[in-house]
């Protein structure tokens, strides 16, 4: 697997396939667990055609984050190659100010983490786009 970056500009005539939303909260990251899994995401959504990309974002940061008050930006697109496939997503950036304190039932856990934690779903996706907005 390999993760390629680039700059939200430079990129028009790809398909965006999921957005993932690197959240942060005071000091701390927020990292979700689903229902059923035993390792730790990002928090993420797969592209709808019935909803824009940032819309689905701010959903998906009220319903499965549990937030109430945040601010959103674009961090990049990124590229997935895995074998001859190549997927794509754009990466943002959440300030999450206040939680409502409800989350989705199909998630599990959410916890705030200085760093990324040991056991994720997609480790190389997962750790290059911790990269991006970290450094």
């Amino acid at each position: 697997m390999k993760v390629l970056l680039y700059d939200f500009d430079k990129i028009n005539d790809c398909k965006i396939d999921s957005m993932v939303i690197m959240t942060q909260y005071k000091q701390d990251w927020v990292f979700l667990k689903r229902e059923l899994r035993s390792e730790w995401e990002i928090p993420n959504v797969m592209c709808d055609e019935a909803f824009g990309n940032e819309e689905l974002v701010e959903m998906t940061l009220r319903k499965e984050v549990g937030a109430k008050e945040f601010e959103l930006k674009t961090v990049c697109i990124f590229e997935l190659i895995e074998e001859d496939k190549h997927t794509y997503g754009q990466l943002m950036y959440a300030n999450v100010t206040q939680f409502s304190g409800i989350i989705s039932p199909n998630i599990s856990m959410r916890i705030l983490a200085k760093n990324l934690p040991e056991a994720l779903v997609y480790p190389e996706l997962h750790s290059a786009l911790f990269k991006a907005v970290v450094d």
